[in-house]
């Protein structure tokens, strides 16, 4: 369809926020083939919390540019005054005037760390795990790196394609990745799919990064759940300071 003035906006209100002091907003965005008006119509992300306001200016053709989809992320810290027990985020082209079409902003699922199997999860002296719904969970030192989660029959059945991934960074303090690189995995039936990343190399100085793998509907026994994991079982050595943000399903 089309328009000449995109306002799409939404509130995260009050899900245990209050614990945190920053967050990482996310739209995850295509073009379909037979988009138009994009050229010169730069899209704007929004994220508000309490007081503090930030934007991020997203050129659609130019970062999209072959991809199947985008997603492009804002940060944003806890500000001050009223409402600060909510986020309100927006995106925005409303300057242009002029009209366009053929974008898709899609929808999925997010894991939060406390509904993750956690191997080794329970001994403090390996994993710090959430209290809160929305906490991260943060590796403090572990020989065998091995975390898992099912998505269990959310209405998957009419889609046969998903990006999954996980958020992750390193923290200051972080060793053992140089020479350990994690595998992303993703089984829906009978399809398995790999994804090697090396977190050392792609996390360089990044607050934060999104490593995905998309995963097609295979058949045989349980086609109506997905199952998804982060390993580094291989190598053996002690590796410590990564922090696990979030699991992400998007449909594609």
């Amino acid at each position: 369809m089309q328009v000449n003035w995109l306002e799409v906006t939404g509130c995260i209100d009050n899900i245990n926020i209050a614990k945190k002091t920053s967050y990482n907003i996310e739209c995850t965005m295509s073009l379909m083939t037979d988009a138009f008006g994009w050229s010169g119509s730069p899209v704007y992300l929004m994220a508000k919390w309490g007081d503090n306001t930030q934007w991020r200016k997203v050129n659609l053709t130019t970062e999209i540019n072959g991809k199947k989809m985008i997603s492009k992320a804002i940060m944003i810290t806890k500000g001050k005054g009223n409402n600060t027990d909510k986020i309100y985020f927006g995106l925005y082209e409303v300057w242009n005037k002029k009209w366009k079409g053929g974008l898709k902003i899609h929808s999925g699922y997010i894991v939060y760390p406390k509904s993750l199997n956690i191997v080794w999860g329970s001994d403090k002296s390996y994993w710090k795990l959430p209290n809160y719904e929305k906490d991260d969970a943060e590796l403090i030192q572990v020989n065998w790196l091995e975390v898992t989660g099912c998505i269990d029959n959310i209405n998957i059945a009419k889609k046969i394609s998903y990006e999954f991934g996980f958020t992750m960074s390193l923290m200051t303090d972080a060793f053992g990745w140089r020479d350990s690189p994690v595998y992303l995995m993703a089984k829906w039936g009978d399809n398995t799919q790999w994804r090697k990343v090396n977190l050392a190399t792609e996390i360089n100085g990044k607050k934060m990064i999104s490593k995905t793998i998309t995963i097609t509907k295979g058949n045989g026994n349980n086609a109506d759940n997905i199952y998804f994991g982060l390993y580094e079982v291989w190598n053996k050595k002690w590796k410590g300071g990564l922090k696990i943000h979030s699991v992400n399903l998007t449909e594609t």
